[in-house]
């Protein structure tokens, strides 16, 4: 039995994401897209606040959204949410 090995980059959807340019989202499909995109801001936002000031006491919560945010970092995807300009607000 073959398993699959990942290199830890996203390129593998890459295909997926050239196939469905040309494609219109249904109303649905761009309903889901909104509210996976609220979410991840909000998944974003929650990391951060546990990197600030308002997460005084909880070291090991501070670690995790560290190393979570990190791993964002390699994503082409979740890097372009950080760079967001309403994250990098929220860091000033």
């Amino acid at each position: 039995m073959a398993m699959y090995n990942s290199d830890g980059s996203d390129a593998e959807n890459h295909d997926d994401e050239a196939e469905n340019e040309g494609q219109v989202l249904s109303a649905q499909q761009q309903k889901m897209k909104e509210i996976l995109a609220k979410k991840g801001n909000q998944i974003i936002m929650g990391l951060l606040d546990s990197l600030s000031s308002k997460n005084k006491d909880d070291l090991e919560k501070t670690l995790n959204a560290n190393t979570i945010l990190l791993e964002f970092c390699d994503n082409d995807h979740c890097f372009g949410m950080l760079t967001n300009p309403e994250v990098l607000q929220k860091l000033v």
